[in-house]
């Protein structure tokens, strides 16, 4: 008696696990797997707040009946620049394509070049967001006051066709009414950051010993293979 009162319990629970499994399927976007990757493309959003690579993936089609709207099968597979990953399953948008976590905590929505990041809460939303092309300077980002002898993080984001950087340094018209310009470093790979001590050049700049005092500074981050691809800081001081 007991060990048939044990089997039928155990049937018991074996199928109201399974029928809550699939009740849970039902109910929830479960991701599909990443299957062809149709697109990539980077990121970075207002204020430099942060920067997303964003791989698409297209999935299965599946066939609805006539009048029923489509189901999305799409996925995007994101990390962001604090190291964060996710694999997002696409969900029915209205405009755009949208992604989102099972929770609705975390949603992606791409629309063209442009994208956002709803994260409960404007400290973690990401708006603003565009398509990189080419090179994209986050630090400096105008107006800083650098001092010399103070080590500094110039900062950046690139495609990933630029393999090398050059840094250059100008400055219009200093105290000394003169122009300046000289190169920080050349043929850096593009890691994105590279530490500076605000003085230290890599070249020497004729006529002009040491860095003059400016507050009409700019940084130049170009392509080192094609110096066409470039960006140019808002300007700065150093003293």
């Amino acid at each position: 008696m007991k060990k048939n009162l044990a089997i039928a319990l155990a049937l018991v629970l074996i199928g109201t696990g399974s029928y809550f499994l699939f009740k849970k399927d039902e109910a929830v976007n479960v991701p599909q797997p990443l299957k062809n990757l149709v697109g990539q493309a980077d990121f970075v959003c207002d204020n430099n707040k942060t920067f997303i690579k964003a791989s698409f993936y297209e999935g299965e089609k599946i066939e609805v009946e006539p009048g029923e709207p489509p189901v999305p099968t799409g996925s995007v597979s994101l990390i962001l620049n604090d190291g964060r990953k996710f694999d997002l399953p696409q969900t029915i948008s209205a405009s755009g394509v949208r992604y989102a976590t099972e929770d609705e905590s975390f949603i992606f929505w791409n629309k063209g070049d442009d994208a956002l990041v709803w994260e409960r809460g404007p400290e973690k939303d990401f708006i603003g967001c565009s398509i990189i092309e080419g090179i994209k300077i986050i630090s400096p980002a105008g107006g800083e006051l650098w001092t010399k002898g103070q080590e500094v993080a110039i900062s950046w984001f690139a495609e990933d066709s630029v393999e090398e950087i050059n840094i250059r340094l100008e400055a219009r018209e200093n105290e000394e009414g003169q122009n300046f310009n000289a190169a920080i470093a050349s043929g850096l790979p593009s890691s994105g950051e590279y530490k500076w001590v605000v003085d230290e050049l890599y070249a020497e700049v004729m006529g002009i010993r040491g860095l003059p005092e400016s507050d009409k500074y700019i940084l130049i981050i170009e392509d080192a293979d094609r110096n066409h691809i470039y960006d140019i800081s808002d300007t700065f001081s150093i003293k």
